[in-house]
Formats: structure tokens, sequence, C-alpha cells
């Protein structure tokens, strides 16, 4: 008799967002300043390069995840996917810290660009497959909160080790000997993650929809098209967010560089600790409700920076960010599942990666939309640069972090409110 196959347990999965996470944080923090400031290579072919990699994003992120809903493999619709670009997207991570010698100007810009666009690609692949996992691996609410809870943990956790550790290690091993590291962990872990996977069997439709059907499809079902909206602006407040902080901390607090690494601090750190907490809140009010609340939080704590003026008040409001920025990213993957599941039972088809592979794309053209919003300081509030900061900087950074991602998060919530059905919104 066959020996059943047991179920993924939620550390397993959560160690595969850790070492997925690790490469793509140490990479999205440190390598324009690596290309720019360490190897020379102008600002402008950076921000061409990325530009490029941004519209193939576009186009891979729903591609891929079409090509992953329809593969049919006696280990899972994910799994190959995943044999094949786990190594890989370590293997080029690692290629863009060591640079051969001799490059410099286009040479060293097309080093650059090939490796982003594969870099991109394998990451795309990657984590569309790994998201796609978890509305098949955990099928109820409640557990689904729990893995998510683990998850985000594992991804924060990555991204302090990332963000805070790096310096260390390329001031002690050179940016080689710190790609090698951080590939090093990322293999351990991706390893160990892809050896203990199992994947629910899965029996394919006798027929499957094409690319443009799949997406329109997906596209028209009224709970996903709000719930993509909500996404969008929620990852448009964050973003704002987050980049506003050394700006705010600089002229709108007055504090030293070092100092703003304490806000950051903060909040990851309130954040790490709340993502247990969030999947017992769902028990009482429903994953929808909750993340309600948590897009309401975000907004409430967002105000009292208006008001902050020095670095104790403003670690005061970091913790209560971090408290509502952990319930938004537990709880919207959990809703996310809930709306697949609707489709799926409505159409036969689970398309977890063509829904996945549209937030992607939703999150990177939120990245177009903030540049658009940072752009706005200059006529409202003649902010330039630092060479050049204008009359009122401290209230252009209050604007920037306080203003527009407030307003983000409430029309968040409202185009939210429209993709709860009942039975979703844990009413």
């Amino acid at each position: 008799m066959r020996k059943e196959i047991p179920p993924t347990q939620p550390l397993t999965y959560a160690l595969g967002e850790f070492g997925l996470a690790l490469p793509t944080h140490v990479v999205g923090t440190y390598l324009l300043f690596f290309y720019t400031d360490q190897l020379g290579l102008a600002v402008t072919w950076v921000l061409l390069a990325r530009s490029i990699n941004t519209l193939w994003d576009t186009v891979n992120d729903p591609l891929l995840g079409y090509l992953s809903d329809r593969t049919n493999n006696p280990r899972g619709r994910r799994w190959p996917w995943l044999r094949v670009s786990l190594p890989l997207y370590v293997l080029v991570g690692l290629m863009l810290w060591i640079v051969p010698e001799g490059f410099e100007g286009v040479g060293l810009f097309a080093y650059f660009l090939v490796l982003l666009l594969l870099f991109e690609t394998l990451a795309t692949m990657a984590w569309v497959n790994h998201n796609a996992l978890f509305p098949a691996l955990f099928r109820q609410e409640g557990s689904r909160a729990r893995a998510n809870g683990l998850r985000k943990a594992m991804g924060l956790v990555a991204l302090l080790l990332a963000v805070a550790l790096s310096p260390v290690l390329y001031n002690r091993l050179g940016f080689a000997g710190m790609g090698l590291a951080w590939a090093a962990v990322a293999a351990l872990t991706l390893r160990l993650y892809f050896s203990r996977l199992r994947e629910p069997p899965w029996t394919p439709p006798p027929s499957q929809a094409g690319l443009w059907s799949s997406i329109l499809g997906c596209l028209r079902n009224p709970s996903f098209r709000p719930l993509l909206l909500a996404l969008a602006l929620v990852q448009t407040a964050l973003g704002l967010l987050m980049s506003g902080i050394p700006f705010f901390a600089k002229y709108t607090l007055g504090l030293p560089e070092d100092h703003t690494s304490l806000l950051f601090g903060t909040i990851f750190a309130v954040a790490l600790l709340s993502a247990f907490v969030w999947p017992h809140l769902i028990q009482r009010m429903g994953s929808g409700l909750s993340l309600q609340a948590a897009l309401w939080l975000f907004a409430l704590a967002l105000l009292p920076l208006w008001g902050v003026t020095s670095l104790a008040t403003g670690m005061l409001v970091a913790a209560a960010v971090g408290f509502a920025v952990s319930g938004m990213l537990v709880l919207q993957d959990v809703v996310l599942a809930q709306v697949i599941d609707q489709r799926a039972e409505q159409t036969g088809m689970r398309q977890e990666g063509v829904h996945y592979g549209l937030v992607g794309v939703l999150g990177r053209l939120s990245g177009l939309l903030q540049g658009l919003i940072f752009a706005t300081l200059t006529p409202l509030f003649g902010y330039v640069s630092g060479q050049q900061p204008g009359p009122e900087p401290e209230t252009a950074f209050r604007f920037l972090i306080a203003g527009p991602p407030v307003l983000a998060l409430i029309l968040a919530v409202l185009s939210l409110r429209r993709s709860l059905r009942p039975g979703l919104a844990g009413q």
C-alpha cells in the first residue's frame, strides 16, 4: 500500500518566503548603490535598464502565471516551475554582484541589463508559483490566516537581515562576498523548502481558456476587480511611506541619518510581532472585515504625522503603523485566496497563477504612481533635490507620507467593500 504523502506544513511554506525574500530585498535595497556609486554606471543608464525591466514585468507576470496554471505534472502544477526557477534565481542573483573586471560604460550597462532581466524573470517565475500555492495548500480561512502570519513574519525577518546586515557584510567581504553569503543562506533555505513541499493533487478541466480569455475572465470578476484596485492603492500608500521616511526624518524631524533606522526598525519589529496577532482577530471578525479594519488603522496611524516633531513621538506613530501594516500583509492574501476559490467554483478552473500575476502587474504600476506623486513636491512645495529643497521641505514630506497615502487607503477601503460579498466579508 502506498504511503500517504503528508501535507505541506506552514513552517515549510514560510521557509520558502524567507528564501525568496532575501535576494529580493538585498537586490532591491543595494543594487542601485553598487552599480552607480561603486562601479560608476551612470544613473541614466540604470534608469533605462529599470524602465525596460518594468515593461517586461508587466508582460511576464500574467504570462508566467497563465503557463503555470496550464501545467499538468504528476508532482503538481507549480513543482516543475519551482524546480527550474529556484536554483537559477539564487545563481543569477549572485552574478549581479560579481562583475567581470574591465566592464564599464556600455559594456557594464549591457551586463547589468541582461542580468537584471534574467533575475526579475526568474523572480517572477518563483514568486508567482510560490504565491499560487497558498490557496491550494491551505484551504480554510483559519489555517490560511495562521500560515500567512508565519509566512509574513519570515518575510519580515528576511527584510530586516537584508537591510541591516548587508552593509556589515560588504564592508568586510566586499559586494561579491556579501552576494555569496546571502546566496548560500537563500540556497540552503530554498532547498529545505522545496524538499518538503507537497503540492495537493489537481485534476485539470476538460478544456482551458486561452491567455487573453483567462486574463479578461479574472478582470471581469466583480469580486476580483475592486480587490485588485484596493491592493494597488495599498501598495501605493505603503511605498510612499517607506520611501518618504528618510526625507521626513531629515527635513521634518531634523534627525541624523543613522536615526532613520530607528523609525524603520520600530515599524518592522512591531509588524513582525503583530503577524501572530491578526490570525486571532479573524476568528471573531472574518478576513474581509479584519482587512478593512487594518486599512482604517493604517490611515488613522498616519494622521498624527502631520504634528510629530520628535523622534520619540515618531517612534510611537511608527509602532501603530507597524501593527496596521502587519494586518494588511497577513490578511490580503487570505482575502485574495477566497476570491480565487469563488471564481473556481463558478468556472471549474483554478487560476491562482493568473490572479497573482495580475496583482504583480498592478504592483509595478503603483510604483509609477508613486513616482508621479513624488514629482508633485516640486510644483506644490518647491522641492527639487537635496541641493534645492525649497522653502518648506518639512511640510513637503509631511504631505508625502500623510497626505496621498491616507487618501489612497480610504479609496482602498471603499474599493474593498465592493469586492466583499456576504460570505467573504465574514458577516
